[in-house]
């Protein structure tokens, strides 16, 4: 079918659903990056608390949103290819969406390294880029 062969009643269902995860997916992506960004700010670290352990400790949040944006990068994938393969309008949209949820997957897989590095060894690393 070309695409305009494709009837756009068949194809709003589930367009909804990969909108439902998509929101969810830049959710947690925003969250992480935000609480990332925070971590750095002076101002939010408590009284008599090191910088170098409040950066150490945003790596576990980097990890927690890389999980979730896996999980919703997963439920979207299955949704839309595991359940319903035979079902053209379904294909349809997760070629639609299949950018995202590439870039979703890699993003999941690279915020888990770098969050498992930082909640490890972040205080040496703020140590060493606010030395040099």
């Amino acid at each position: 079918m070309r695409d305009g062969d494709y009837p756009e009643e068949a194809l709003r269902p589930f367009r909804a659903v990969a909108s439902k995860y998509l929101a969810g997916i830049w959710i947690a992506l925003s969250g992480t990056v935000i609480i990332s960004i925070l971590s750095l700010e002076p101002s939010f670290i408590p009284e008599g608390q090191e910088a170098s352990l409040w950066f150490q400790r945003s790596g576990s949040i980097k990890t927690i949103g890389a999980l979730f944006i896996g999980i919703f990068a997963e439920n979207l994938r299955s949704r839309l290819r595991g359940q319903f393969m035979g079902d053209i309008y379904v294909m349809r949209v997760f070629s639609e969406v299949k950018v995202h949820f590439v870039i979703a997957t890699f993003g999941s897989f690279a915020l888990t390294i770098i969050g498992t590095l930082i909640w490890g060894y972040g205080d040496l690393i703020y140590s060493w880029y606010f030395r040099n």
